[in-house]
């Protein structure tokens, strides 16, 4: 009788332990990135935001030396298919370089990861990209 009554005890504590976990969740961890090493200047670079682990929803954003960054049309592209977000930049220039921050928000916390984009080549007087 004692044994079951111990057992059904260490039964409530774990599922009462098990429960709270699933009522808070777990907070999302993010796999370090980096951009490519060598990006050209008028050329497309993309970078990719994965979780090693969080509990879902996970709500993503950008932001790009410390400022929240958005989709410009034709420019930047931010897409978040599920549980990972992509940062595209198309037509790279001068004013693209800087620090990225992939930041992962759900109920449990939060998580940011840095990376340093740098561009390669020289702009003419005249505007021109060349490389």
């Amino acid at each position: 009788m004692a044994t079951e009554r111990l057992s059904f005890a260490g039964f409530l504590l774990f599922a009462s332990s098990l429960f709270s976990r699933v009522a808070t969740g777990e907070p999302p961890k993010i796999q370090p990135f980096t951009f490519p090493m060598q990006v050209e200047l008028g050329t497309q670079t993309s970078v990719y935001c994965g979780l090693s682990k969080g509990t879902r929803p996970i709500e993503f954003s950008w932001k790009k030396n410390e400022r929240t960054l958005k989709s410009v049309d034709g420019k930047i592209h931010i897409l978040t298919p599920g549980g990972s977000t992509v940062l595209e930049i198309q037509r790279l220039g001068s004013s693209d370089i800087g620090n990225y921050t992939c930041i992962a928000r759900n109920s449990a916390g939060e998580d940011a990861y840095t990376s340093s984009l740098v561009v390669e080549g020289k702009v003419s007087e005249e505007g021109a990209v060349s490389i």
